[in-house]
């Protein structure tokens, strides 16, 4: 018997983006072999220009979704990142869930909660 071809991801592959609350959020694919994808979580503040960012790496679940922990997003903080891949967008879940020592967590990612459409280009 064939085993079930593998579900593709590679269509995910680029930037998907929103602006939100005076901060771009952006999702980075940077590799998508099957069910395999990883890339990276930004946020960049649109008043500051600094940018926090959380790297991903992991297999899609049945329901095409990732959930990977990160340590440190640039300014100290750690949390979960959750991806959801359905038809034509993304689903970016962050959530915190503290920070490395000496860190406030004042720029860092935040939590988030946003859907991103592919950037054209």
């Amino acid at each position: 018997m064939q085993e079930e071809e593998a579900a593709d991801y590679s269509r995910y592959l680029g930037n998907w983006d929103t602006l939100s609350n005076g901060a771009y959020i952006r999702v980075v694919i940077e590799k998508a072999e099957g069910k395999w994808i990883s890339g990276r979580a930004e946020l960049e503040s649109l008043s500051s220009g600094r940018v926090s960012s959380a790297v991903f790496s992991g297999e899609a679940d049945e329901a095409g979704r990732i959930v990977c922990e990160f340590e440190d997003d640039g300014w100290g903080a750690k949390g979960v990142v959750g991806l959801e891949f359905s038809g034509e967008r993304i689903h970016l879940t962050i959530k915190e869930t503290g920070y490395s020592e000496d860190h406030t967590g004042e720029w860092s990612i935040g939590n988030i909660d946003q859907w991103l459409e592919k950037e054209d280009g």
